[in-house]
C-alpha cells in the first residue's frame, strides 16, 4: 500500500556532510515523515527507524543492553515527536549515520535511551539549523549581489562607461584638451 515511501526510505542515502544534506532537502519535494505518517505509512517509518537504533543497540557492550520492548517503545516515542515529523527521510538517515555510526554526538559511556536519542537529536537540529541559516544567508548574498550587477547593466555602467563617456563629452564641450594629453600627443613640441 505505501510501497513508495518503503522505496524512498530504503535507497534514500545519508548525506556526507549537514552541509550537504540542507543544500539538498530544502528544495525537495520529498515527504516529510510527519506526512509519511498522516498517510498511514506510520509502521514503514518504525521499521527504518527500529533498523538504525537496534544496529547501534547490538554493538553495545551486553552490560548495556536494551530490552526489545524498550526499543520498540522508543520508536513509538521517537517517531512521534514534533522536531521528527518535520524531517525528511534523508534527515533522519543522516541523522542515524552521524549519531550512531560516526558517533559525533557522542558516545554512550552508560545506558542508552529515549532521553540520548532526543540529546542526540537537538545537537542535530541545531546544527542543521546553523546551516539553514548560512546557506540562506549564502543564497541572499549571491542574489543580491547578481541583483546589483544586473541594475548596472541595465543603467549601462557595468563597466565604468558612463563615466568614460561624461568625461569625454566634458572635453569635448571645453574645446581645448588639458595640456598634459597634448604633451603627450606631442612630444617633440614639449621638447623645444
Amino acid at each position: 500500500m505505501h510501497s513508495h515511501y518503503e522505496r524512498s526510505l530504503k535507497e534514500t542515502k545519508p548525506a556526507p556532510t549537514i552541509k550537504a544534506l540542507v543544500a539538498s532537502t530544502l528544495n525537495s519535494k520529498d515527504a516529510s515523515v510527519g506526512r509519511m505518517i498522516r498517510d498511514g505509512a506510520e509502521a514503514v517509518v518504525k521499521v527504518h527507524v527500529m533498523e538504525a537504533v537496534a544496529s547501534y543497540v547490538s554493538v553495545l557492550h551486553p552490560s548495556r543492553g536494551v530490552s526489545v520492548e524498550s526499543i520498540v517503545t522508543m520508536v513509538d516515542y521517537f517517531v512521534n515527536n514534533d522536531d521528527v515529523k518535520q524531517l525528511k527521510p534523508v534527515d533522519l538517515k543522516t541523522f542515524f549515520d552521524l549519531a550512531f555510526k560516526r558517533q559525533k554526538y557522542g558516545k554512550l559511556y552508560g545506558g542508552f535511551g529515549y532521553d540520548t536519542l532526543l540529546e542526540w537529536l537537538n545537537l542535530f537540529l541545531d546544527e542543521r539549523m546553523e546551516a539553514v541559516i548560512s546557506y540562506r544567508e549564502q543564497q541572499h548574498q549571491s542574489f543580491t549581489t547578481f541583483e546589483k550587477q544586473r541594475r548596472t547593466r541595465e543603467e549601462g555602467d557595468a563597466f565604468g562607461i558612463n563615466s568614460l563617456l561624461q568625461s569625454y563629452e566634458q572635453t569635448q564641450q571645453d574645446g581645448t584638451p588639458d595640456s598634459h594629453d597634448s604633451q603627450e600627443r606631442n612630444p617633440s613640441s614639449a621638447d623645444s
